[in-house]
């Protein structure tokens, strides 16, 4: 620097005194004494505006007769004095030299306060927020981002997030979140973070680029979707039952209608059926054969009566008490046809001496039919088809159990297969509601629908309390 430079600065910007060992300041340069006048205390200077840390690391060194540097800020009648100093012992007390730094030192608090700023609005946003690297490491999230995802900080860095993402969604997230990094100009879309105990989250996630204090740093902010996707599904799912609902209560009228055009002539056949069995007394073959009239009689009057309990939507129902037995015996009646059709072998197993439950017979019925549907689809190619209904007693509890000869479900979707829109089954050929809408059909009627993961065949167990005996 030439001479005359360096004169400028020392006359402009230095700061130059000298303190008595009592640390009073005995004399300043013009540029110090705007600020500050000799006989103040230079301790209690300190001691004002500085941490108590700074101030005793000061002392300490003069007292060894140790020179210290440090900046520090001065309280004064223009404000805050922000200087870069170093102070050394003499033999008449001590002198320093510094330079005012004020400019630098209030653009380094503002950035001190903007960081507080944005480390206190990311802490208790109430969005997900991860702080990666300009290289796409993570370095911090917040605690909302915790509690959706179920990892910690430490699982998280670097890459660690990923293990948190829906499988499915991993690897299309893993290629949108590379390409940014490199250099893409956005990172804008939506996808699933898998928590404990498979619990499902969904985040529609944007990520941007900032500098702070000259560092690029990667903000990604993440919205929990999750309430509005359920309260969708919610409502969907209503819709559907409503439908269903306005159709059941169209198949009840039609019924209705159809069971009294049918009873009639049926009344009249079994009838004729009487007076025949008394004119043929006589003939031994006919008997037989007015029998087996009979029979068949019989069992249309029960398929118009379980089709006409089944298609009345019952939900406004009380709940009555019911055999059990007797419900899923109308059931196969009204299967029995679709079961010969495919070839599947359809049974019943029970030995107990009473079943009876208090529900909505309807809401039942409709639940084991959707079962009872879903088993002859999974047998459809199995070489030995069969469906299974066994009701027992177990412990304080009526288990009835709906197993077939599939080939079974899948380990990784037997969290999913109640979840409201899951299904196997392609497109236009299931709504993946069945077994969702089965469920809260049974918790309706204080009862449980359940898979048993640990049985050797695809088996549904629905769990019912017992009915009180009438008294």
């Amino acid at each position: 620097m030439p001479m005359k430079h360096l004169k400028y600065f020392v006359e402009t910007r230095a700061l130059t005194f000298e303190l008595e060992r009592s640390f009073v300041v005995r004399c300043c340069n013009p540029n110090f004494e705007r600020y500050l006048s000799p006989g103040k205390s230079f301790r209690e200077l300190l001691a004002s505006e500085n941490s108590q840390a700074l101030a005793e690391a000061f002392v300490a060194a003069m007292a060894a007769n140790l020179e210290w540097s440090g900046e520090v800020a001065f309280p004064t009648t223009q404000g805050t004095l922000y200087s870069e100093i170093s102070v050394y012992p003499i033999e008449s007390g001590y002198a320093g030299f510094g330079i005012d730094v004020t400019e630098q030192g209030l653009v380094r608090r503002r950035l001190l306060q903007q960081l507080e700023f944005r480390d206190k609005l990311i802490k208790f946003s109430p969005i997900g927020v991860l702080l990666a690297d300009a290289d796409g490491a993570c370095f911090s999230v917040n605690e909302y981002w915790k509690a959706m995802t179920g990892l910690n900080l430490h699982q998280a860095v670097g890459d660690g997030w990923m293990s948190a993402v829906h499988p499915e969604d991993r690897e299309s997230v893993a290629r949108d979140w590379n390409l940014f990094k490199l250099g893409g100009s956005s990172f804008e879309r939506e996808y699933r973070y898998q928590g404990p105990s498979d619990s499902v989250r969904f985040v529609s996630a944007k990520a941007v680029t900032m500098n702070i204090g000259g560092k690029n740093q990667i903000f990604r902010l993440e919205n929990d979707l999750t309430p509005l996707i359920l309260r969708d599904q919610q409502v969907a799912r209503h819709r559907v039952q409503l439908e269903s609902s306005a159709r059941l209560a169209a198949l009840g009228v039609m019924a209705s209608g159809i069971s009294h055009e049918i009873n009639n002539p049926l009344t009249v056949i079994d009838g004729m059926t009487e007076v025949l069995g008394f004119e043929l007394a006589a003939c031994p073959s006919a008997g037989p054969k007015l029998e087996k009239i009979k029979r068949n009689v019989g069992r249309i009057y029960k398929i118009i009566r379980s089709m006409k309990a089944l298609a009345r939507d019952g939900s406004f129902d009380e709940l009555e008490r019911h055999d059990l037995r007797r419900i899923c015996e109308e059931v196969l009646l009204i299967s029995e046809q679709k079961s010969r059709d495919q070839g599947v072998t359809l049974t019943i197993r029970c030995d107990l001496p009473s079943t009876f439950i208090n529900c909505r017979a309807c809401e039942i019925e409709q639940v084991l039919l959707n079962l009872l549907n879903n088993a002859f689809d999974a047998v459809r190619d199995s070489q030995e088809k069969w469906v299974a209904l066994d009701l027992e007693a177990q412990g304080e509890k009526l288990v009835l159990r709906v197993s077939d000869s599939g080939p079974g479900i899948p380990e990784s979707i037997r969290a999913a297969i109640f979840n409201p829109f899951f299904t196997t089954k392609g497109p236009g050929k299931g709504s993946g509601l069945g077994l969702s809408i089965s469920k809260t059909l049974l918790s309706a009627n204080n009862a449980e629908l359940s898979l048993e993961a640990s049985a050797p065949r695809t088996t549904f167990v629905l769990e019912f309390t017992p009915a009180k005996e009438p008294s």
